[in-house]
C-alpha cells in the first residue's frame, strides 16, 4: 500500500474544480472504507464520470465493479 497522495487524480480534480466542475477525491487507502464504502460514496455522490488511479496489481477489481 503506497502511503503518498494520488498526485494525478489530485492535479486533474484542481483543473475540474478551476473550470467549474464538482469534484471529490476518494483516497481508499487513507479513507480505510471497504470495497462497498466506495460503491456507496459514488451511489449518493451520482458522479457524471468517474475517474482512478490506481496500482497495475489492484487493477482487475474497480475496472469491473466500476463499469457496472
Amino acid at each position: 500500500m503506497y502511503r503518498e497522495y494520488p498526485l494525478g487524480i489530485g492535479f486533474l480534480g484542481t483543473l475540474l474544480k478551476q473550470h467549474g466542475h464538482e469534484v471529490r477525491v476518494f483516497d481508499q487507502n487513507v479513507e480505510g472504507l471497504e470495497d462497498e464504502g466506495l460503491l456507496h460514496l459514488a451511489a449518493g455522490f451520482q458522479p457524471d464520470v468517474v475517474g482512478f488511479s490506481i496500482i497495475t496489481p489492484n487493477y482487475p477489481w474497480p475496472a469491473g465493479r466500476l463499469a457496472s
